[in-house]
């Protein structure tokens, strides 16, 4: 059975919905969007927002997110490490966006920090679900709950008793029937001890269990085949095989686009144990060099029906023709 073709590439617009049915509500929900837009890092894959609004942004009682800041301890070990993220909850039928948000949205973005001398890791993204947005666009992010962790490290000299600062600055845009960008600083303060027990086991063990799985690893469902070949014109064409282990239903090809390149799905299909997928992949800009990797999350559902994801790190920087 073929699967889904994303129609979009690397560069994106903004989209305007169908159903604008009250200038007002529209107006103000742009002016509150770009806003936004304006204060988002420059990192990270260009955003389009969705707009396709029928009531106005002042009609929404309360948050239609809560953000809390949690670990999976209840003190810093000197020179042990935790676990640290961020516990997005949304009221029924919102959903905030992946680090990819997909035809229309924006990333959420995470910034979790730690005093001098701690190091914290990249945050590890859950696979997300897909779904359709106003206008036939479709997005790709969570609803319900989502936890966005990582690791932090302690330093081996700290002093037990201190209470140590876990600090994150959130940024989202959550969708239903209106989009509302959200933003808010947390801070977790934790003591420093000789041990510490766990804390909040069920919500890691849960998110732990719905990360995507590295195509490198022993615990990988498939193995992975890429090649590439660059035309005349230019272009390079990449050609990725998946041969599963166990057949499964509902492949999805989830890139992360980068601003520094483009690229263009032409086939994703996928039949019984072989998924095949081609794309072209180009610079878009002469001053930047494009990212070394194009990091893509392969979505799928299990024997069982659960929703998993195998994460493909696939090589351009050599494969790419100057724009």
């Amino acid at each position: 059975m073929a699967s889904r073709v994303p129609r979009r590439s690397g560069t994106r617009s903004v989209h305007v919905g169908a159903r604008l049915s009250i200038v007002v509500a529209a107006v103000a929900a742009t002016v509150v969007l770009v806003v936004f837009l304006l204060v988002q890092p420059s990192s990270g894959p260009e955003p389009a927002i969705p707009l396709a609004y029928d009531e106005p942004i002042d009609a929404i009682e309360g948050s239609p997110v809560e953000a809390t800041l949690v670990a999976d301890a209840t003190a810093i070990v000197p020179g042990g490490s935790l676990q640290l993220g961020v516990l997005l909850r949304m009221q029924p039928g919102w959903y905030v966006f992946w680090r990819d948000p997909g035809d229309a949205g924006l990333p959420t973005d995470v910034n979790l920090r730690a005093p001098e001398g701690f190091s914290v890791d990249a945050i590890r993204w859950p696979t997300p679900a897909s779904f359709m947005q106003p206008g036939d666009l479709v997005g790709y992010g969570y609803d319900d709950w989502v936890l966005l962790a990582t690791t932090v490290r302690a330093p081996t000299e700290l002093t037990p008793g201190a209470r140590i600062p876990l600090r994150a600055r959130v940024r989202w845009l959550t969708c239903e029937r209106v989009c509302v960008p959200g933003e808010v600083d947390l801070e977790h303060l934790l003591p420093v001890a000789e041990a510490s027990t766990p804390d909040n086991e069920n919500i890691f063990e849960t998110w732990r269990r719905r990360l995507p799985v590295q195509a490198d690893t022993e615990a990988s469902p498939a193995r992975v085949v890429t090649t590439r070949e660059t035309s005349g014109a230019g272009v390079t064409r990449f050609d990725v095989v998946l041969e599963w282990s166990t057949p499964p239903s509902g492949v999805e090809w989830l890139p992360v686009h980068e601003a520094a390149f483009q690229i263009l799905i032409s086939r994703v299909e996928h039949l019984d144990t072989v998924t095949h997928v081609e794309f072209t992949a180009e610079s878009t800009s002469a001053s930047e060099s494009p990212p070394a990797i194009l990091e893509v999350v392969v979505a799928y559902a299990d024997s069982a029906g659960v929703r998993r994801g195998l994460e493909l790190q696939i090589p351009l920087r050599d494969g790419l023709a100057p724009p």
